[in-house]
Formats: structure tokens, sequence, C-alpha cells
């Protein structure tokens, strides 16, 4: 019942965000090329403890890669598979949908709407988008992802992405420069966090 009430918030989200927010930060994602993506188990009870100390623990880590406008495709790594992994991504009205074919099922992690905003030049930018990662047997997301996305139930699970790059970015929250990972590898091994809980990079 959980998995299937954080589905609906989340697909409620989407629904609100709007073609012109979608098609205008959704953009903004792809130009960034690369993302730092971290994920929460849906369904799993977060620690009170571990949130009032800031120490809240990630299930997975994802680095989306090489995001190319051209072809439709990117790179994914994440710290549940070995090696980079070929996606295609679908931009859609509200949506971006990466999609690793698996076998005869498909990995795909969906990012919509922004969770926090940030200053660059008098611009406004995403800091932080919502996405949810599903593993699933519905090839056809790669016809319509929108549609496919909209029949899940549930998804594996559920938490947010960000730019990897975002020199001279301000939050809004906080009006300071937003830090950034020392490099991939340190963000894989957990050595970093998402830059919009405010937390050390580690260095």
């Amino acid at each position: 019942m959980r998995n299937h009430r954080n589905a609906a918030l989340f697909l409620t989200a989407l629904a609100a965000s709007g073609p012109l927010f979608a098609q205008e930060v959704l953009d903004e994602l792809i130009d960034a090329k690369d993302l730092i993506c971290e994920f929460h188990k849906t369904g799993v009870p977060r620690s009170l403890l571990r949130n009032l100390i800031g120490d809240e623990h990630f299930d997975m880590l994802l680095v989306i890669e090489a995001i190319d406008p051209g072809s439709g495709r990117a790179r994914a790594i994440s710290s549940k598979q070995t090696g980079a992994k070929s996606l295609r991504y679908y931009k859609t009205r509200s949506a971006v949908h990466f999609v690793q074919d698996l076998g005869t099922s498909v990995v795909v992690t969906t990012v919509n709407g922004c969770e926090k905003w940030g200053h660059k030049g008098g611009e406004e930018l995403c800091v932080r988008y919502r996405a949810l990662n599903s593993w699933h047997f519905d090839t056809s997301v790669h016809r319509d992802p929108d549609k496919a996305f909209d029949k899940l139930g549930t998804s594996s699970y559920h938490g947010a992405c960000e730019p990897w790059y975002l020199n001279g970015v301000t939050t809004v929250e906080h009006g300071r420069e937003v830090p950034k990972f020392g490099g991939r590898a340190d963000a894989l091994s957990g050595r970093g966090a998402l830059v919009g809980g405010a937390t050390s990079t580690g260095r």
C-alpha cells in the first residue's frame, strides 16, 4: 500500500508540473550532460535519528553521463551494477525517461519536477530534480514512455538527481555556492553526498 501511495504522490507532482515548466527545466537537465542521482528503496521507512543527525543512508547511487541530444543516448554508472551501461533517453511533454535494456526487461530512471532552485548570473536554475527508478518488463517504454510510466503501480527506488557541474550557482535557501564532487569514484563510493543537502564532498 505504501509503495502505491508513494508512486501516486509522484504522479500527482508530475502532472502538476505542467508542460511549460517541464520543457524549460528538462531542457536544462539535458544540457547539463552529466547527472548524479541518489535513491532510497521505495516503501522502506527512513530512520528518524539518521534524519535528525544528517546522516541519511542512500540505497543506490547512479551517475548518468554523456547525455547526447543528437543521438538520444547516454551512459549510466550504478552502485548496483558493474561497468558503464548504455541508455536511450526520451524527453516527453513532462518528463525525461532514461531507459536501459536488460535482457527482456528494462531499468528506467524517470526525472521530472524541481525540488530545489538556484541562481547563476541572474537566472534561476534547477539544482535538484525529483526522480524514480524502476525495473520492469514493459518494453513499450521505448514507444510511449509516459504511458508506460503511468501504468506503474510502484517503483523500486525514489530519490533525486542533480547536475554534476554547478560552478557559480547559489542555492535559494542558503545563498551560497553549491559544493561539487571531487570525482565519480568519490560519488559512487559514498564519500560524497548530493549537494542539495548542503553536505560535505569529503575532500
